[in-house]
């Protein structure tokens, strides 16, 4: 009976279960009747009667189930489309369950193949896996060009896995030849528009070279003439795309080179400010804001660009102080202080020195030098009277006492008591004209710093005030003067070993950038910064000068952000406790910070941050907790490489 059960094959083909069933029917008609004859015959007990027994039996379940598998598979296979994913998971389990049982050399084999594929196909094209191509193929003008390149592949593969020559593959083919046709259609369109990006022109480009090597070999008809004809046509279309896309290229391309040439030359400018002219800053400044100003708001330069524009800026006020303005100096003669007239006369030499003398412009800034000498001149005679009524007495006081060399020791000191006291003049003079206070502020500054308890001597005491006064302290009085001498003098002990002389430069640039100075006064904010420096030097392996390079490198950018000074010099005691050079450490924050505003969505997703988080921070003031919150979770991940993709 097995034999019997396992020559009757139910398959999804709509004709082949009825057969199947009445076959069945038959044999088992045949078996009853056979029975009934030999228990018509007294031969009911008989073996033979007992095993047709069990055999009508199993065949009668056999009917029983393939007639419910007819039913099921027939619906099916007369309409897939219409049928549920129950229904068509049904029918497949039932065609693999008749494969297992057909031999591997039946024609019938290949039919259950191609059924069981159309069934599957079906299935995966109701769970979304597969694309419903045959519903759209009367309408591909409405299909978006994503959809329609996925549709040409899937269809690629359909054709590769149906046999040449058949019904099917010929069926197959058709629909991918439709599919292609529109491809190129809108392939062309791309290219002749004239508007199309490079990128959009690129992927015009390669699906008309693969239309070009599919036409003919594959199958794929022409939509117009023949194949060498349409061949020809697109290989003219394709030399219009690539002369678009190279001219695209090329202007792209001198955009990019302009923009870096900007940021290269902003970025020597601001590793060492000190070789460059202020106009020079000044103009490297207006070329950065212009092209920010051209660029797109998604430009991958544009975050570069604007931090250099905010260092350029904190760097361009701090040099504005030493830039004298000829013009204003000209119209004011009598009352710019001494100090400007220098530097107003030390600026017309340089620039006289590199201009042609028969210009009508050197003979105008001539003019103008030989005024501020005079004015110099003038301004300065009565100091050098001074001087010459003192310098009369000594030759005197000499010229007596040289008889009589009893007297030479007295000569001796009251010589160096008259250089000290001219020596003193000059210091007091000089703070005057540097300062441009009045003669008695400065003697009252004077008494004042004589009376500080100290073992400085009142003439360093006056360097300290002259160097106060040059870095722009004077504009806070004589009682900020007086408050920059005390809090620098502790400040020199302290930290001028590491600093060397520029401690008080960087100090008070420092305090006067991060805004401490209206907040705190010139003595305290000088003296917390110069304490912060020296407490993390005390208590780490960074050193004093280490931290103020990265400091003063980031000084702009910080207050900028949100971040206080002693996070700055924090920042600068971490860096240099890891043996980073300030150079390559402000760099890489400077990076961060910018990022900070550009980038957030970006580093929130690397390091799996909850998205505004960052950006809440930042808005909030608290960009320094949003730095420890990036190095935290770098910490987690154990890869401190970890946003070397968002940079």
């Amino acid at each position: 009976m097995a034999d019997k059960k396992t020559e009757v094959v139910i398959t999804v083909n709509s004709q082949q279960p009825v057969a199947a069933v009445r076959a069945m029917e038959t044999e088992l008609k045949k078996l009853q009747n056979t029975y009934q004859q030999l228990v018509a015959a007294g031969k009911a007990g008989s073996e033979k009667a007992k095993t047709m027994a069990h055999e009508i039996k199993e065949l009668s379940i056999a009917v029983k189930e393939g007639k419910a598998n007819m039913e099921r598979i027939v619906s099916v296979t007369n309409n897939l489309s219409q049928s549920s994913l129950a229904q068509l998971q049904r029918a497949l389990r039932q065609v693999k369950k008749e494969m297992g049982r057909v031999s591997t050399d039946s024609p019938k084999l290949d039919d259950l193949r191609t059924k069981y594929k159309a069934i599957t196909d079906q299935i995966k094209i109701l769970q979304g896996e597969m694309l419903n191509i045959n519903k759209h193929i009367g309408n591909l003008s409405s299909v978006t060009d994503a959809w329609l390149t996925k549709a040409i592949q899937q269809q690629k593969n359909l054709v590769e896995q149906t046999r040449q020559g058949s019904s099917a593959y010929k069926q197959q083919m058709a629909t991918l030849s439709q599919l292609s046709a529109e491809q190129s259609k809108r392939a062309t369109a791309t290219i002749m528009s004239g508007t199309a990006s490079a990128d959009a022109l690129s992927a015009a480009k390669n699906q008309l070279i693969a239309r070009r090597n599919a036409l003919g070999t594959d199958g794929i008809m022409p939509t117009s003439g023949t194949a060498e004809q349409e061949i020809l046509r697109i290989n003219e279309l394709l030399k219009v795309a690539q002369a678009r896309i190279d001219e695209i290229n090329g202007k792209e391309k001198t955009v990019v080179q302009t923009t870096q040439e900007i940021a290269q030359q902003a970025e020597k400018i601001i590793l060492d400010p000190k070789k460059f002219s202020p106009k020079e800053i000044e103009t490297a400044l207006q070329q950065v804001n212009n092209q920010l100003k051209n660029m797109k708001q998604n430009d991958p330069m544009r975050a570069q660009l604007k931090q250099s524009a905010t260092q350029l800026k904190a760097i361009l006020d701090g040099v504005d102080r030493e830039f004298i303005d000829i013009n204003k100096v000209m119209k004011n003669l009598r009352s710019t202080p001494l100090d400007q007239l220098q530097q107003a006369a030390k600026q017309l030499e340089n620039e006289l020195k590199g201009m042609e003398r028969n210009t009508a412009d050197y003979i105008n800034k001539s003019q103008q030098f030989k005024q501020i000498r005079a004015e110099i001149d003038r301004t300065t005679g009565s100091v050098k009277q001074h001087s010459s009524a003192w310098q009369t007495t000594l030759r005197n006081i000499s010229a007596y006492f040289g008889v009589f060399q009893l007297f030479s020791m007295v000569q001796q000191k009251l010589t160096a008591v008259f250089r000290l006291n001219l020596k003193f003049s000059d210091q007091l003079a000089d703070i005057r004209k540097v300062s441009g206070l009045a003669m008695s502020d400065i003697n009252q500054l004077s008494t004042h710093l004589a009376k500080l308890d100290t073992r400085t001597t009142i003439e360093e005491l006056n360097q300290i005030a002259y160097a106060g006064a040059k870095l722009g302290i004077g504009k806070y009085g004589t009682a900020g003067l007086e408050q920059f001498v005390r809090a620098a003098n502790q400040v020199n002990v302290a930290l001028k070993e590491d600093l060397g002389a520029d401690a008080l430069t960087a100090l008070s640039k420092i305090t006067e950038v991060m805004g401490l100075i209206p907040r705190m006064g010139v003595e305290k904010s000088m003296l917390a910064v110069g304490s912060a420096m020296f407490q993390l030097s005390a208590t780490s392996t960074a050193t004093s000068g280490n931290i103020v390079e990265f400091t003063k490198r980031l000084t702009g950018m910080a207050r900028t952000a949100g971040i206080t000074t002693d996070q700055l010099l924090a920042l600068g005691s971490a860096s240099d406790s890891m043996y980073l050079m300030p150079e390559v450490a402000s760099t890489a924050f400077n990076k961060l910070i910018s990022s900070l505003q550009t980038k957030h969505n970006l580093i929130e997703k690397e390091l799996q941050i909850t998205p505004g988080t960052i950006n809440q921070l930042v808005t909030a003031g608290k960009t320094m907790d949003a730095i420890v919150l990036i190095l935290e979770k770098m910490k987690e991940k154990g890869n401190m490489n970890a946003l070397q993709g968002v940079f």
